[in-house]
């Protein structure tokens, strides 16, 4: 597996648009971010907080990955299981989004 970075939002405007991120789950709501936390305690999410549309939304984020092969692996790994797919997206569009912040 490929070295997950940290802190997520200072890197992850520092790595190539060609990276990926595992996305978890992204919510208006705080309180959302901090269920999902809860009720998957085997993983260690990093929170990143972003402008869409002029509102502010949480990101929780497996982490960032160099290939969309090393993202997928990334979430194999988990066990046990999630009981929704996390999304594997390109950080281009995650990078923007601090960028402007």
């Amino acid at each position: 597996m490929t070295e997950k970075t940290k802190p997520p939002a200072s890197q992850a405007t520092a790595l190539a648009n060609d990276s990926y991120v595992v996305q978890l789950i992204a919510a208006r709501n705080p309180e959302t971010i901090e269920r999902y936390k809860q009720q998957h305690p085997q993983l260690s999410p990093q929170l990143l907080t972003i402008d869409k549309n002029g509102e502010a939304w949480q990101v929780l984020i497996l982490g960032t990955f160099s290939s969309y092969q090393a993202a997928q692996a990334a979430v194999a790994a988990i066990t046990p299981p999630l009981s929704s797919q996390p999304w594997i997206r390109p950080i281009a569009p995650i990078r923007q989004a601090l960028e402007a912040q």
